[in-house]
């Protein structure tokens, strides 16, 4: 469970933290906005305006635009062919650290059926692992995708993991993008080895969803005797929705959609965004 990525939101119409070779493009595309910051990483937040849980036409709709945006991340990250490794960070026994796991279980994979001659690699080559936790495995996370990696050389990495969230109104409206990789633990206090190309030697592209929230933010937003973090038990009390399970399904469909979709169309058209 990673934070939410950084400095990609816009408070308010300003922006925080502004660096002079940063750059923002906010696009309202129908029921959801697109909030995408340019600087030291890419990132992208994808705020929707609907609920899609209950929704399947809007949640095909989000995810036809998550994988335009999907393409060109990847685009952009050097990528034009070879293997993409999808990786599901997350404990599946909590149903709020699923959907890395949850993802994977609904991605296309593609390599075993190219490596055996039945497949033809230009439909895409894909492979996914679920790194899981070391709290289950005995081995940390990282260990387990570096060694896959230098096993299966992969050219791209896409990791997905829930995110823990700042503000409430974010619980489950949001899909945020990175090319900077992300902090497996970062987001409840256990930040774990960086999923990054400078530790993995290859570039990756993180994909998540806020989904938990420390109860210290809700306080914060309720009660301005509460804007200061509290001490003690409520720093370590962290809360979710009531239908988390429909939530991470959903975004689970959302991703594996989008990721089975970019694949299939960074291998038809291998020099372009189309």
């Amino acid at each position: 469970m990673a934070r939410e990525f950084d400095t990609v939101f816009l408070e308010s119409g300003t922006l925080e933290n502004t660096e002079e070779h940063e750059r923002v493009r906010k696009h309202l595309l129908g029921a959801l906005t697109a909030t995408e910051r340019k600087g030291s990483a890419r990132k992208l937040a994808l705020e929707l305006h609907r609920n899609p849980v209950f929704d399947g036409e809007y949640a095909r709709k989000v995810e036809g635009v998550l994988t335009r945006y999907l393409v060109s991340f990847c685009r952009g990250a050097g990528f034009r062919e070879g293997l993409i490794l999808a990786v599901g960070i997350g404990n599946e026994g909590l149903t709020a650290d699923a959907l890395g796991p949850q993802t994977v279980k609904r991605l296309t994979v593609t390599e075993h059926l190219v490596r055996s001659g039945v497949e033809d690699p230009a439909e895409g080559r894909l492979a996914a692992i679920e790194s899981n936790v070391s709290g289950v495995t005995g081995i940390a996370s990282f260990d387990i995708v570096k060694g896959v990696c230098e096993r299966v050389r992969p050219a791209l990495i896409i990791a997905i993991d829930t995110l823990a969230s700042r503000k409430r109104e974010r619980l489950a409206r949001m899909i945020q993008m990175s090319d900077g990789g992300i902090v497996p633990g970062g987001g409840v206090g256990n930040a774990k080895t960086a999923f990054d190309r400078a530790h993995l030697g290859v570039p990756v592209i993180a994909i998540g969803v806020p989904l938990v929230i420390y109860a210290r933010h809700l306080a914060a937003e309720y009660a301005a005797a509460a804007a200061t973090p509290p001490k003690g038990e409520e720093d370590d009390l962290v809360v979710t929705l009531k239908e988390i399970d429909l939530g991470v399904k959903t975004y689970a469909a959302i991703i594996a959609g989008a990721v089975n979709g970019a694949v299939r169309r960074l291998a038809s058209h291998p020099f372009s965004d189309a």
